[in-house]
């Protein structure tokens, strides 16, 4: 049986930046799926929250779920930039 500190010591952090047209998505994958997580910030007037997820890197699910959520993030990000927006979400 692994200890606390066993665990821990196998936990990633991964920062992420949500978009207001995806907290829904985002969040509803950490949750359905039981990722430890903590909302560090929101950003009413830009429309962010800011979230830590804590990854398993022992566990290959969560390594892919956290690749499917910035897989969906860059989509996003492809989709949504344009050269003539004013304010990359990306780089706050």
């Amino acid at each position: 049986m692994k200890t606390d500190n066993q665990f821990r010591s196998n936990l990633s952090e991964e920062n992420i930046c949500i978009p207001g047209d995806l907290i829904l998505e985002v969040l509803g994958i950490i949750v359905r799926e039981q990722l430890k997580h903590e909302i560090t910030q929101i950003s009413e007037n830009k429309s962010l929250i800011y979230v830590s997820v804590y990854i398993n890197r022992t566990e290959t699910r969560q390594i892919k779920l956290m690749q499917n959520i910035q897989h969906i993030l860059n989509e996003y990000k492809e989709f949504r930039w344009e050269e003539s927006e004013q304010y990359n979400w990306r780089e706050s």
